[in-house]
């Protein structure tokens, strides 16, 4: 460090000042006093005018200050009398300067200095951010991986829910469902494209529900589905009068949803920081193991579920066949008395019913699932009748058979089933024409159409089971 700079204005040697001109002394003394008044001088030093002051300033700096020297020396020895010299004006000049240079250091170490606290304050707390950033983004990545092990528990409580691979909708209603009127035949065809989409968007919107139940709502983004619905419509009925006595036929639809399930890579931040995850840990042996990241969806199983009506609304109105068509097909009779054959096609026929005002169509399934029954009693068992419209049919059955004595019924028992007519009563229920043939040729002649038909069927049907039977 360079001498003070107050140091620099006391006079030399030591004493001197009594051998200079005592007013020349006072002016000395006042000046040196009023530059401490105005500049700290002890905080200044010649460093600091080296630093400060440009050669030029410096060079000016040393003539002002031995130019006042000059003037002290000629202040010296004189005594108290009377000399121009101690009341010169000489040296204002040069006191000015000098102030004026001092004044100038000190500024420029003074705003130096405050620039290089202010820089060591902002290098201070770039560093406090810098470690509040570090500790935040180690605690951030912390979080990230709490979460992601979290997310992997999920996962594998979710995995353990599904099934792995896909199940036979069929099999899976029945094993849930337990209901006399499922025969196996799930009748999902007879909805209209509408309704198979005005269900799916209920079906959809209740499974996504029930699975995102399954899954905590903080790891759904991870997650990811596609439903299928698979439909089962089983029948009721009600009677109705129009015309002739009727039934009313209705549907409970239930749903299987069936639904895949992914698991996705997505994004997620913590604290400003974002992560990929999930992070799937391979395990290289018994103590080593690394993470990478989840590239592209990852199928987890297929979820099943059963909807029932209630819960999705699944009720529709199917069609009003009369009573004397439904009684023949539960009987086996394609072609009842009182009904007529209008049109017969692979998969449905078509009737006409006298006192009806329009046609029935009759799909072949659902004529062989009426004769499966049985008959009104086991509607009623099964769930498809109530006891009450039960008890209205069977008085008009009544009704309908005592105006039917000596009817068709009893010429056809006279003369006998024929095989043309007995084959085409068999293909109408959707048996194959070949069988068909080959069912009519062990029937006995001389049994009336439905007789034949009903024990044909049941002789169809003994086939059907022995080769599944086989199979299994």
């Amino acid at each position: 460090m360079g001498d003070q700079m107050g140091q620099m204005l006391v006079l030399e040697p030591e004493g001197i000042e009594r051998e200079i001109h005592p007013y020349a002394l006072q002016r000395y003394e006042e000046w040196k006093a009023d530059a401490h008044h105005e500049i700290p001088l002890g905080e200044l030093n010649d460093d600091d005018l080296n630093a400060y002051l440009s050669d030029e300033e410096k060079r000016m700096f040393q003539n002002y200050l031995d130019r006042i020297h000059g003037w002290l020396m000629k202040c010296r020895g004189i005594g108290d009398g009377y000399s121009p010299y101690p009341y010169t004006t000489d040296v204002i000049y040069p006191m000015f300067e000098i102030k004026s240079l001092l004044k100038k250091v000190y500024q420029l170490k003074a705003k130096k200095a405050k620039e290089e606290q202010q820089r060591r304050k902002e290098k201070a707390e770039a560093e406090r951010r810098q470690r509040a950033e570090k500790e935040k983004e180690r605690v951030a990545e912390r979080k990230s991986w709490e979460y992601n092990h979290a997310l992997g528990e999920e996962v594998e409580k979710l995995s353990s829910m599904l099934h792995p691979e896909k199940q036979n909708p069929e099999d899976y209603f029945e094993k849930e469902v337990v209901d006399l009127r499922y025969t196996g035949e799930s009748f999902g065809h007879f909805l209209s494209a509408e309704e198979k989409q005005s269900f799916y968007t209920r079906v959809n919107a209740i499974t996504r529900e029930k699975l995102g139940g399954l899954v905590s709502h903080i790891y759904h983004q991870f997650v990811d589905w596609e439903c299928l619905a698979y439909y089962f419509l089983l029948p009721w009925s009600d009677y109705v009068f129009e015309g002739v006595p009727c039934l009313n036929f209705s549907f409970d639809v239930f749903a299987v949803a069936e639904t895949k399930v992914w698991l996705k890579p997505g994004k997620i931040g913590f604290d400003d920081y974002m992560f990929s995850l999930p992070q799937i840990e391979h395990k290289c042996d018994s103590d080593a193991s690394y993470f990478t990241e989840l590239e592209k969806p990852e199928f987890l199983g297929y979820h099943y579920v059963v909807l029932t009506p209630a819960e999705f609304g699944g009720y529709v109105f199917w069609q009003t066949i009369p009573l004397v068509l439904v009684a023949g097909l539960i009987n086996g009779d394609t072609e009842p008395a009182g009904a007529t054959i209008s049109r017969v096609l692979e998969t449905e026929t078509t009737y006409t019913i006298k006192g009806f005002e329009e046609e029935v169509t009759i799909p072949n399934g659902f004529a062989s699932y009426l004769m499966k029954t049985g008959g009104i009693d086991q509607m009623v068992s099964i769930g498809i009748l109530s006891e009450k419209a039960a008890n209205v049919i069977g008085k008009r059955l009544a009704q309908l058979e005592a105006g039917e004595k000596g009817g068709s019924l009893q010429n056809s028992q006279a003369t006998g089933v024929k095989d043309e007519e007995l084959i085409s009563s068999l293909t109408s229920l959707g048996v194959p024409r070949r069988t068909a043939e080959e069912l009519c040729s062990n029937i006995p002649k001389n049994l009336a159409l439905q007789e034949a038909t009903k024990l044909a069927m049941q002789n169809y049907n003994e086939i059907i089971a022995q080769q599944h039977s086989m199979k299994s």
